[in-house]
């Protein structure tokens, strides 16, 4: 299933930019453009919901809520085809649990704060095509409230605070500066999309 998916896209990438690239440059990114982005991602790939399937536990009852992650991003055209920014991902889990009796609240927050560089292979007036890699800080966070017995038995994993991205994105401008965008690939989410608007 992957490589099906990883062949889709990169065959769509090969024909739009069969179709578009002798088209020239345009407005949609150009040397000196300021973009900003700010989106939100689909599936929350640092969701916490898997550590609370472990066999060693049968919890009475759990519920968990999240939100995120949220993803900004900012960048500049060093060139025509080139431009480095900064990208930010934030999201956030909450896991209500009852253990023999006693009730637990267990939060936890990632944030990643990267150095970004974007590709513009595919650029008309209206619609700009790039490849984004980033590499930076990534901070998980694991407060523990109410749930000694958790920190206990189940110990809470410290990652290596290393952050790195690599997607796949297109931007639709609708209106001169103004626009919307989606990108595919590793980073906090799978997919995202958001809002977009050029300086």
């Amino acid at each position: 299933m992957k490589r099906l998916i990883t062949s889709f896209i990169f065959l769509s990438i090969t024909l739009i930019s069969t179709n578009l690239w002798a088209e020239g440059d345009s407005s949609a990114f150009k040397k000196g453009a300021v973009i900003f982005s700010i989106g939100y991602g689909f599936p929350n790939l640092d969701a916490q919901k898997s550590n609370f399937n472990n066999n060693n536990f049968q919890f009475e009852s759990a519920s968990i809520s999240e939100w995120g992650p949220i993803q900004g991003k900012v960048e500049y055209g060093i060139d025509d085809r080139i431009s480095l920014g900064v990208s930010a991902n934030y999201d956030h889990d909450n896991v209500k649990t009852t253990f023999f009796y006693t009730n637990g609240i267990f939060h936890s927050s990632f944030l990643s704060i990267l150095g970004r560089m974007n590709i513009h292979f595919v650029k008309k007036k209206k619609l700009d095509v790039y490849f984004g890699i980033g590499v930076g800080y990534r901070k998980n966070n694991f407060p523990i409230d109410n749930t000694v017995w958790y920190s206990a038995v189940y110990p809470i994993p410290q990652d290596i605070p290393l952050g790195l991205e690599a997607t796949i994105g297109m931007r639709y401008f609708f209106m001169k500066n103004i626009g919307i965008y989606s990108e595919v690939g590793a980073s906090k989410s799978i997919i995202q999309a958001g809002l977009t608007i050029k300086f």
